[in-house]
């Protein structure tokens, strides 16, 4: 009877383990065979004996004989290392199916005290749905890796002796660590009032090298209202660009001109106070900065004046009025004043200028026009009147005008 109560005690005890066996579950990695380093890196991982259910796999990464745990693993949208074991990489179980899955780890940061005569430790924690892991699963995990711990650059330090040149090396040279400011470049020409079109500025680089305009800006006159147009553009040696404006900045009634840099230093400007539909403002001269009315010349040499664009008035094509001081074609404004002038437009002044005691014919025009209100005047004055006498005074008076009108040579 005793022997049986043994035979029986020793069963029950080998059937237990045997369960606790059966529903064992136990955690792998496949070998790594390449050195890891701060590169993202991946570990094959093989969960079986585990029920049906989400887990939740975390990679570590730990020098041997240590419990400082490193390394970051990738959840599917982020890189996390923190406390939340259900915030890691999901892999969904199925009982008595061994489960297979590839997580994603890094090492964000080598520790300093981390050298490559070390021996690396990497394991998997497997957390369950309730985020609880058992710790001797994980350690049951643990294999072997590789890591290139980099080596620390050593500092340089400069000697006192100084170098020894050959009479015959040329000097050193300091090379500037930003390009040198960009001068001598200036507005020659502008479309204010566009028919059909947009404005435009035309540039012109006095200096025989190319320069490189980058982040400029086109400005009308300060705190004006209008925002500065940035632009940028590559200007050859002695050579004209064009910048075309998407949307109007320039009054049509006269208006200022500025050209900035980068740091929104003003590198050129000039004034206009009149303008005619089509027609462009263009410099005469660098030199003195006088601007005139001229068949526009988009990116090439100026055309000859038609009209200053500071005269009293202008009339366009459509009729219309702008104009806001009584100056003449011969008043030129100065504005600004530089030191340099383009040599283009200084054989390209109006006739009038060369020739101040002589009229043109343009000149002749305006006074016929004063000289026909005088007409219509002459005729008001004998309808209001009604008399015979005054009626007859007015013929005289309009036939003494008509002889002033024929009998005048033209210059």
């Amino acid at each position: 009877m005793r022997k049986t109560r043994r035979i029986l005690f020793l069963f029950l005890i080998y059937f237990f383990i045997g369960i606790q066996s059966v529903f064992a579950v136990s955690v792998t990695i496949d070998p790594v065979i390449s050195p890891i380093s701060t590169e993202p890196f991946e570990l094959t991982v093989t969960v079986t004996g585990a029920k049906t259910g989400t887990n939740y796999l975390r990679a570590d990464i730990f020098k041997e004989e240590t419990t400082d745990y490193f390394g970051e693993t990738f959840t599917g949208s982020e890189w996390y290392n923190g406390e939340d074991g259900t915030h890691y990489f999901p892999i969904n179980l199925i009982t008595d199916t061994p489960a297979i899955a590839t997580i994603s780890a890094r090492l964000s940061s080598i520790p300093a005290n981390w050298s490559q005569s070390d021996h690396f430790i990497a394991r998997v924690r497997r957390y369950t749905a309730s985020g609880n892991y058992t710790g001797s699963e994980a350690s049951a995990s643990a294999i072997p890796i590789t890591i290139l711990i980099p080596t620390p650059t050593p500092t340089l330090v400069p000697t006192s002796t100084p170098p020894i040149l050959s009479p015959s090396a040329p000097p050193y040279l300091p090379i500037s660590s930003s390009p040198p400011p960009v001068s001598n470049i200036y507005i020659t020409e502008l479309l204010p009032f566009p028919d059909n079109s947009n404005e435009w500025i035309e540039l012109y680089n006095n200096n025989e090298y190319e320069v490189v305009l980058n982040s400029w800006f086109i400005d009308d006159g300060e705190d004006s209202g209008s925002s500065p147009k940035i632009f940028s553009i590559t200007i050859p040696g002695k050579s004209y660009r064009v910048v075309d404006l998407s949307t109007p900045i320039f009054n049509n009634n006269g208006d200022i001109v500025r050209l900035l840099d980068a740091n929104v230093n003003e590198k050129d400007s000039f004034t206009y106070t009149t303008t005619s539909r089509g027609q462009s403002i263009g410099r005469n001269d660098i030199l003195n900065h006088a601007t005139c009315i001229q068949v526009p010349s988009k990116g090439s040499t100026n055309n000859s004046c038609l009209l200053s664009a500071s005269s009293a008035t202008s009339i366009s094509d459509t009729g219309e009025v702008f104009g806001i001081d009584d100056k003449t074609a011969g008043e030129i404004e100065t504005e600004n004043t530089s030191s340099l002038s383009k040599p283009e437009y200084q054989a390209q002044t109006k006739q009038e200028f060369n020739n101040p005691g002589k009229k043109s014919l343009n000149d002749q025009l305006q006074e016929e026009e004063l000289i026909q209100p005088q007409i219509s005047n002459v005729f008001d004055i004998s309808i209001k009147t009604g008399t015979t006498s005054t009626f007859f005074i007015s013929l005289l008076n309009i036939s003494f005008i008509l002889c002033k009108m024929v009998l005048r040579p033209y210059d």
